[in-house]
């Protein structure tokens, strides 16, 4: 490159002294002559240039008023980057293309997260009676301190109006990929109908789709016990717990699973977080004594 400053130094210098010679057929263009002073061409090329500039002299008027506008120290802009600029639109494009792409995404979020917030109103439920995601399992008639014993306790959702239910959510439950407030419902309104297998199927997939939802593995974890899964139902309510150490029910659900597994340690510490928690909760007198028994029943070293 800077053997070639120095020819165009030279040539800047030379070519207006040397004005004799004809102009000949198929004389390079502007664009040419303008690659040429900017060192873009081939030697071989160069050559033959320079042996045509020997000849013509119209060429060498055009490439010595090319060399002229050039500062070949300080070169920021070559000629050919001014003869091929491009036209504006080009340089805007790629911003109004980026800028549209953004006004989609923020408008596909909002449309998303609106769809997301689903409330239940909208599918004309009345979830009052509904079993709540954070329920212990004495709500569900479970015995505290008795392995399984389960009293009879009338459904807050008789099964036909549980039909009703599913009927207005089917359509979203059956989805490829439904949404999370579905399955709450659907999760919820089975396990307040005492539709277990139906709940544990809802509970599942909701629970997968919201990995950080301390609810939907403890709404998992009530459907897994009432089916006698008893060491799942602990892995789900222990899951619920690592998300959320603050939620009574957890612990006690946590201890009536570990019971029910004959691992009196894990019950003993689930209770003791329980009781800590709530002191004046309505099952404490009854988490209370079971825990006074379990703790007089380990073996004294």
């Amino acid at each position: 490159m800077e053997e070639h400053k120095s020819l165009v130094k030279f040539l800047a210098a030379e070519l207006d002294a040397t004005q004799t010679g004809q102009a000949t057929e198929g004389c390079p263009d502007e664009i040419f002559w303008a690659q040429f002073s900017d060192g873009l061409i081939m030697s071989k090329e160069r050559d033959e240039l320079i042996s045509h500039l020997s000849l013509c002299s119209i060429c060498r008027k055009r490439v010595s008023a090319i060399i002229k506008e050039m500062d070949v120290n300080k070169l920021h802009l070559s000629p050919t980057s001014l003869i091929h600029e491009k036209p504006v639109i080009y340089k805007i494009l790629p911003i109004a293309l980026a800028l549209a792409a953004c006004i989609i995404l923020v408008i596909g979020l909002s449309f998303y997260s609106g769809f997301l917030k689903t409330e239940e109103s909208d599918y004309g439920i009345n979830t009052k009676q509904f079993l709540l995601a954070q329920a212990d399992l004495s709500e569900l008639g479970y015995e505290i301190g008795h392995h399984g014993i389960r009293s009879e306790i009338k459904p807050p959702i008789d099964e036909a109006a549980y039909r009703t239910i599913m009927n207005k959510l089917s359509k979203d439950l059956n989805q490829p990929f439904p949404r999370a407030n579905v399955l709450n419902l659907g999760a919820r309104a089975a396990l307040s109908a005492r539709f277990v297998d139906d709940a544990l199927i809802y509970a599942g997939k909701w629970a997968k789709i919201t990995p950080q939802d301390p609810t939907a593995f403890n709404a998992l974890g009530l459907c897994q016990f009432q089916k006698n899964q008893f060491d799942r139902a602990l892995k789900s309510f222990e899951k619920a717990l690592s998300l959320n150490s603050h939620q009574p029910s957890f612990y006690l659900n946590a201890a009536m699973a570990a019971d029910e597994m004959g691992q009196t340690d894990k019950t003993i510490h689930h209770l003791r977080r329980f009781i800590n928690l709530v002191p004046s909760h309505r099952q404490v007198d009854q988490a209370k004594h079971w825990l006074a028994k379990l703790e007089k029943d380990i073996p004294q070293h």
